[in-house]
């Protein structure tokens, strides 16, 4: 009996098939609870306070040394936090962490509109000393104390530019990169992709469960029977992954 004729046998296409999904499961898992630092930051919707294609004779808007402000004026939120598993200590930021809005954007005012637990984690903003010889100043220090697991700030920003401004982090922190968390459903309201993802599921299962019979109607037999249970056992873990990938954004602390 050859080595196919063998793997053919029902057993064995089972065994395979618990095989390879027990694997798959084994890899979600460990990297779903992988022991890692992660910096991570979500921006808020951007608001216009002041437009100055709507001209007000009895309003002057001046920033802190009198000088008149000529272009837009937007207000935004951000929060940034640690969504991992390990503290991120001064220790281990290795090029200073800025907030750090578009090339010619000036920073008006920014404030921390709450942080979670201050006393531990004592986080600190600051203007880029760096940029105090350029015109505009368009990058936010960030340092803290102790940056533990689930701890993080709300920090508010206003600031001056023709058009809205993109809003990034940079830095380095010791094996960790940042994340950011504004996913494409993640303005959305929470009732609606909860009911999302559990749909999202379902459908993954039905599609799939189409296409692998579609495959399978090639082969005949105990042959069919492996194909189905191999691309059954992908179809369930790439619905694992995507599931979580899109409707599982980590959340802000505040």
């Amino acid at each position: 009996m050859s080595m196919y004729d063998e793997f053919r046998k029902p057993f064995n296409i089972f065994s395979t098939f618990i095989a390879i999904f027990s694997i798959a499961l084994s890899v979600y898992f460990w990297q779903d609870s992988e022991r890692r630092r992660e910096p991570t930051y979500l921006v808020h919707k951007t608001a216009k306070i002041i437009d100055q294609k709507i001209p007000s004779k009895n309003i002057s808007v001046v920033d802190s040394t009198g000088q008149q402000i000529k272009n837009n004026v937007y207000v935004v939120e951000t929060s940034f936090w640690n969504a991992g598993r390990v503290s991120i200590e001064t220790s281990d930021v290795r090029e200073p962490i800025y907030i750090s809005l578009s090339p010619g954007v000036r920073i008006l005012d920014y404030s921390i509109a709450a942080q979670l637990k201050s006393t531990i984690l004592d986080l600190n903003i600051s203007e880029n000393n760096n940029n105090k010889a350029k015109e505009d100043n368009s990058e936010i220090l960030l340092t803290w104390k102790h940056l533990d697991p689930g701890l993080g700030a709300r920090i508010q920003i206003i600031y001056e530019s023709e058009i809205e401004s993109d809003i990034h982090y940079k830095g380095e922190i010791l094996d960790a990169s940042f994340r950011n968390a504004d996913l494409p459903l993640a303005n959305y309201p929470k009732k609606l992709t909860k009911a999302l993802s559990a749909i999202f599921p379902v459908v993954m299962m039905f599609g799939s469960a189409f296409f692998i019979g579609a495959i399978a109607r090639n082969f005949s037999g105990k042959k069919s029977i492996f194909i189905q249970l191999i691309f059954m056992a992908i179809a369930v873990c790439a619905t694992l992954f995507l599931n979580k990938a899109i409707f599982s954004p980590p959340l802000p602390p505040v």
